[in-house]
């Protein structure tokens, strides 16, 4: 399998890594104790085959702080085949995130993969600036929760970044491993999550394919794009490519998502939507009937709408919305090629007019309408599982493993 093959790569490498050295966790003020040290691996060298991200930056000053060599740790036997080892580092900032995050590394591992996932503990995930405020104050519980993940990453081949800002780069720049840098959060908080973490990692992985182009600007050293993850308990039970063709389903239009954090015009745009279908569905965060969950509403829709921020596709609904059945009537048209068939699997719209006329449309032609969800379901279903997302995350380590040249053909 492509894990344990990218293992053999990592194990081949290993005799010639220098040994594990110890990173100095700056002790926290006032503290009376010296620094606790974090055993991460040190630097790759630039004899090995993944160029540096690690490039000078105005916004990441080098800070100095002591440190204490620990030993190094064993080294597992080059002839011993193994699924390759990766860390999984989230924000552990509410129970559900957790229950998230170790419900997704937990299947994975059922799948045959080597995943260990560490939450760190914070009340909301961080921007880049929290993030290093916190880190140069020496923030106990960040400085805490390093030294516990320094410990976990012995022996594993791939870091993983999977949310927010909470891997300083001079944390990551000790790894010696592969770093992996995910987001879904471009363009919106490119300045304050992106930007100044995602050259630091080996590979970026970018679910907003308008944005790729901009991390190549920033001198990130491998990137790619990545569907967004859809993740089984978001997929009704039932739902079926029988079901979506034959059984009736009581909604016209159903809309998720908030309007609370105004990063855009989005709520004038759906308003607009609700004034030419006043019957649709339109619930999230802010929305006066509030929020419901998705697999309760997208089973019983026979439309959904898909409007982002700005630029896409890179949200939830691209997947939930025909893995549940639903033809997708989806914004940025120039880019929903790269995933689906347009027409055959999904419907772009370029305005909202067209958008309006098309709602029109599907909804007075229903044996288009099926047949367009049920085909956007089974491509979902065939090739954007989780189990395929994570595939593709490791074929892009294995990639830039090897230093061979990023994938430039739409996924198909």
């Amino acid at each position: 399998s492509l894990d344990v093959i990218l293992a053999a790569q990592f194990e081949a490498r290993r005799d010639e890594r220098p040994g594990r050295v110890a990173v100095a966790v700056p002790a926290p003020a006032g503290a009376a104790l010296p620094a606790p040290t974090v055993p991460i691996p040190s630097v790759r060298t630039a004899s090995e085959p993944i160029p540096s991200a690690r490039v000078p930056s105005a916004r990441v000053p080098s800070a100095r702080v002591p440190s204490a060599r620990v030993p190094a740790a064993p080294r597992a036997p080059a002839a011993r085949a193994h699924a390759v080892r990766v860390a999984w580092v989230y924000p552990a900032h509410s129970p559900a995130r957790v229950a998230e995050e170790q419900g997704v590394t937990a299947r994975l591992r059922e799948q045959g993969h080597d995943v260990r996932a560490f939450g760190i503990p914070c009340a909301h995930w961080y921007t880049f600036p929290e993030l290093d405020r916190r880190y140069r104050g020496r923030d106990p519980a960040l400085m805490a929760a390093y030294e516990r993940l320094g410990e976990e990453l012995s022996g594993r081949d791939v870091l993983v970044a999977a949310g927010g800002s909470m891997l300083h780069p001079d944390f990551v720049a000790r790894f010696d491993g592969v770093s992996v840098f995910c987001s879904a959060d471009d363009p919106e908080n490119s300045e304050l999550l992106s930007r100044p973490v995602a050259p630091h990692f080996d590979v970026a992985l970018v679910v907003n394919p308008t944005s790729v182009a901009a991390y190549r600007a920033w001198g990130c050293a491998h990137v790619e794009p990545i569907f967004p993850a859809l993740r089984p308990e978001r997929i009704a039970a039932g739902v079926s490519r029988e079901s979506i063709l034959g059984e009736e389903r009581p909604l016209d239009v159903v809309l998720c998502c908030e309007r609370e954090y105004g990063l855009s015009d989005r709520a004038q745009r759906v308003e607009a939507l609700l004034r030419a279908f006043p019957a649709a569905t339109v619930r999230g965060p802010g929305w006066p009937l509030g929020p419901q969950p998705q697999v309760e509403l997208y089973p019983r829709a026979r439309l959904g709408w898909n409007l982002h921020n700005s630029t896409g596709p890179c949200n939830t609904r691209f997947l939930e919305l025909p893995a549940n059945g639903v033809l997708q009537l989806c914004d940025n048209p120039d880019e929903i090629g790269r995933w689906f068939v347009p027409g055959e699997e999904i419907v772009g719209f370029a305005s909202l007019d067209e958008c309006i006329d098309l709602t029109h449309h599907f909804l007075r032609h229903e044996d288009e309408r099926r047949r367009i969800a049920a085909n956007g379901h089974a491509r979902v279903l065939r090739d954007y599982t989780e189990a395929k997302w994570f595939e593709r995350m490791l074929a892009a380590v294995a990639r830039a493993q090897a230093g061979a040249a990023r994938p430039t053909a739409a996924a198909r």
